[in-house]
């Protein structure tokens, strides 16, 4: 058992120190350790000169043993009676104990004698602690297993007769019931000293109540008065002298009628004196007193008058009880002007206002909600407040009401829809709270009704209009999507027709060119050299014309990749004066066709720009897939330029389209002098719009540090 100090013990009524039952455990410790002490001495002499006498064991072991034993008891002694009151005491014949222990093994172990006898003594010494002392499991504990240790260490040295398992299993089952009857008996002590402490306590208490009740009347709060049935004043208290003003002699003789006033609202007071005479029972009564003084304002008291009973059975006085009510009559005056205040508010409020019983009866409501609703008063008076609710809503406004009536919340807001008497719907956002009875339990809901009709229909339009509008935007991005199609159809037809056509003419007039020079035989130098002219034009006519066509049509998309052809572009376009640094933050896997041929063409739109338009001599490519989202950024450090109004530019306006027909939209950061940044994003399945799905408009460069 827990025996947690309490170093300053109570006192009684009396002023008598009453101790905790930490110091009686201390207390009773230090008066029982002496003779415990003796006892396990003087029983350990005998077995000492015993073996002494045998030859077994040396003299001045035994007078050691016997020494060790006599001042670490000695030195408890002294520990618990200095501190009679701490659990230094216990814990000092708890290190007595287990050096007795220790001593004990080491002297067994040197003469080698029984382990049987070793455990069998620990165990004494476990089992008469612990009911000597009285103190729990946790010294118990302490006890125990320091004469395990013990005998664990000095077994090799013992003489075992039974096998080594059924020891420890002994010893260890021993040890177990030396914590059980330690507990026991603490748990014992600990209720002997609270039945104790509880009889004393009951007499200190029958003791006090005598003084008590006898000064009871005298110092009470309230005022007590005993007088004949004339009313004349017998006793009063010092309380009721207070009152009046006056000394106690100057009330006693008095006519208790005289203090009354003649308000209105007094009871009769020959009619309860009569009632009294009569056996009858009344009562608290409410009479207004005017003190004795004469220059005091009267007040309300609270009188509850008995009668009392002669000898013979016959009522021959009053005795009363009368307390200052004055505060509670004119808080019952408040109350009263405040609910005709609060009923003149309810009526005249513009907002509709109901109280309903729990099954959601009308109890009062006011002229708002009967507008709102189109009923009379006493027409939704019969009504329950699921007449008046749409059917749809009635669940969810059943299922808030229950959860106030269990107490899971305290109130709830919500809109829902009424049916008026005309079988319009209207909307109504209804506040409601319970009105709860002196116990806590809810007897009615006040509710709040406002009509938001007006802005529900006005909800529901700009709903319709966000349809409208994002419906508009998939129109646009579908157009986009289509006009971007159709213009890269063109770029690849326009493609073939150079690369096949019209670079294959060019090298057939260049054969031709060169069959005519060589029939016309020898020639001057003159005609040599622009017939050489003539061939390096068609030869350059025709590599432009290459070139052009796979601008045009892409092919390297669909070999390299979306990563090796923006890497092949940069560096085809890259010169000494201007470099163009490509990043790519993440892996960039394959797209959908369209997607790549898309981000290509506005990354080749953009470094284009910048080479010719900006002279930066540094631009960054970045693209990264973040997500489901991909980002494409083109920086340079060129000399910027103002960003056009109205949609002009057609460069701007071909990558936003292509921006938007990928379901993503453009930014452009820009102004003279600071260079130029292009972003995209789109998702990664061109297929499905975004969630910012129209292109954004060309930015100015304020709210670049915010994007």
């Amino acid at each position: 058992m827990s025996t947690t100090y309490a170093a300053a013990p109570f006192a009684d009524d009396r002023g008598a120190s009453v101790p905790t039952v930490a110091v009686a455990r201390a207390r009773l410790i230090a008066a029982r350790l002496p003779l415990f002490s003796l006892c396990w001495i003087g029983v350990g002499i005998p077995w000492l000169l015993f073996h002494v006498r045998d030859g077994r064991l040396d003299p001045w072991a035994a007078l050691a043993h016997t020494a060790v034993m006599a001042g670490g008891f000695g030195a408890a002694i002294l520990v618990a009676r200095r501190h009679p009151d701490s659990p230094y005491g216990r814990w000092a014949t708890v290190a007595a104990c287990l050096l007795g222990v220790a001593s004990a093994s080491a002297l067994l172990a040197s003469m080698h004698g029984s382990g049987e006898v070793l455990g069998f003594s620990h165990l004494l010494l476990c089992l008469g602690s612990a009911l000597m002392f009285a103190w729990g499991w946790q010294a118990a504990s302490v006890l125990a297993g320091g004469a395990l240790f013990a005998w664990w260490v000095v077994e090799p040295w013992l003489q075992l007769f039974l096998p080594i398992e059924e020891l420890w299993v002994g010893c260890v089952a021993g040890s177990l019931v030396s914590l059980a009857l330690a507990e026991t008996s603490a748990r014992s002590f600990r209720t002997l000293w609270h039945g104790r402490q509880a009889e004393h306590a009951a007499r200190t208490e029958l003791e006090a109540s005598r003084d008590a009740y006898r000064d009871l009347a005298e110092n009470a709060r309230d005022q007590i008065w005993l007088s004949d049935l004339d009313g004349r004043i017998l006793y009063v208290n010092a309380a009721s002298a207070r009152f009046h003003r006056v000394p106690v002699s100057a009330l006693i003789g008095q006519s208790m009628f005289d203090m009354i006033t003649d308000h209105a609202r007094n009871p009769d007071a020959t009619e309860i004196l009569c009632g009294i005479v009569r056996g009858e029972t009344l009562p608290p009564l409410l009479f207004q007193v005017r003190p004795r003084s004469g220059d005091a304002e009267a007040q309300w008291h609270e009188v509850l008058v008995s009668a009392v009973h002669g000898p013979d059975g016959r009522v021959t006085g009053l005795r009363g009880i009368s307390r200052d009510a004055s505060e509670r009559v004119y808080a019952a005056e408040r109350l009263r002007e405040s609910e005709e205040r609060f009923r003149g508010a309810f009526a005249a409020t513009s907002v509709g206002l109901t109280i309903t019983d729990t099954a959601g009866r009308a109890l009062q409501l006011n002229d708002a909600i009967c507008a709102m609703l189109g009923y009379s008063r006493d027409e939704l008076s019969a009504m329950t407040i699921d007449a008046v609710t749409h059917p749809d809503d009635r669940a969810a406004t059943n299922a808030e009401r229950h959860r106030l009536l269990t107490g899971a919340q305290r109130s709830f807001a919500l809109e829902k829809r009424f049916i008026r008497r005309d079988g319009q719907v209207v909307w109504g956002a209804i506040s409601v709270s319970p009105l709860r009875d002196v116990d806590g339990t809810p007897v009615a809901f006040i509710a709040l009704v406002q009509d938001i009709t007006e802005r529900r229909l006005a909800d529901d339009a700009l709903r319709q209009s966000h349809r409208e509008l994002r419906e508009s935007r998939e129109k646009l991005r579908r157009l986009a999507r289509q006009q971007t199609t159709i213009r890269e159809e063109e770029r690849k037809r326009l493609g073939l027709d150079l690369h096949d056509d019209v670079c294959q003419e060019l090298v057939g007039m260049s054969i031709m060119v060169e069959a005519l020079r060589r029939r016309l035989g020898p020639i001057s130098e003159a005609d040599a050299a622009d017939f050489a002219r003539i061939a390096r034009v068609a030869n350059g006519l025709g590599d432009h014309l290459r070139l052009l066509a796979h601008e045009l049509r892409p092919v390297q998309l669909g070999d390299l990749g979306l990563e090796g052809s923006l890497r092949s572009l940069a560096g085809g376009l890259s010169t000494d004066t201007s470099a163009i640094e490509v990043l790519f933050s993440t892996g960039v896997p394959r797209f959908e066709e369209q997607t790549e041929v898309g981000i290509y063409r506005i990354a080749q739109e953009a470094l284009t720009n910048a080479m010719r338009h900006a002279g930066a001599s540094h631009i960054e490519l970045l693209l990264a897939v973040e997500g489901d989202v991909v980002r494409l950024e083109v920086c340079d450090d060129g000399c910027g330029f103002v960003l056009p109004e109205g949609g002009d530019g057609f460069g701007l306006f071909s990558m936003e389209e292509r921006a938007l027909s990928l379901g993503g939209h453009l930014h452009v950061w820009s102004s003279p002098g600071t260079g130029t940044t292009i972003r995209m994003t789109c998702p990664v399945h061109s297929g499905r719009v975004a969630d910012h799905e129209a292109a954004a408009p060309v930015a100015s460069p304020a709210p670049m540090a915010g994007s």
